[in-house]
């Protein structure tokens, strides 16, 4: 799409307009009116497109294995990896320019439908031991802040001498979680 393109080049979607969308994809200005209405929803196609990329290679992460740690450990690690594959859109789909119907507060947008399912991974792992009791909703608002805060500050900050990311993002779902 070349929204995307547009988005991954610029940084983020504010730099996106209908005039920039349609010379990238080759066609006149009116033309993308056909499939939108406005900038808005072209902002929109852009998040939902990274939200399913990211949704993909979350249950890509998944092996065969069915043990919940090892599920919950890997789709944080895929999690990770596209932000830092992906900053630009990575940004978009998680920063304050959000369109309404994406906001993380809507009944069913993309991003609270990946934070249930990451709240989901997290009560799998309760019957296993020391996480039972604790709330499967607040644990994982701990965990997506950490993954959040871990790839925000590896994309603004490249040059600090940041250790494996692999490595920071299992201790802190350990941690948090308490898996250990």
């Amino acid at each position: 799409m070349a929204a995307t393109a547009l988005v991954a080049e610029s940084g983020d979607t504010r730099g996106l307009s209908l005039r920039a969308v349609a010379a990238r994809a080759g066609v006149a200005a009116t033309s993308v009116y056909l499939h939108f209405t406005d900038l808005d929803e072209v902002k929109a196609a852009v998040i939902e497109r990274g939200h399913v990329e990211l949704a993909r290679r979350r249950d890509a992460a998944v092996s065969a294995s069915a043990d919940p740690p090892e599920v919950l450990l890997a789709r944080c690690l895929a999690y990770a990896r596209f932000a830092m594959d992906h900053p630009s859109l990575y940004r978009s789909m998680f920063g304050p320019d959000l369109p309404e119907q994406l906001a993380y507060d809507a009944d069913h947008s993309p991003g609270r439908d990946a934070f249930d399912r990451l709240a989901a991974d997290i009560a799998a792992c309760r019957p296993r031991g020391p996480v039972t009791g604790d709330d499967p909703t607040r644990l994982a608002l701990l965990v997506w802040t950490a993954l959040h805060g871990q790839v925000s500050l590896r994309i603004d900050r490249p040059r600090f001498p940041w250790p494996p990311l692999d490595t920071m993002i299992t201790e802190a779902v350990r941690r948090l979680v308490r898996l250990d």
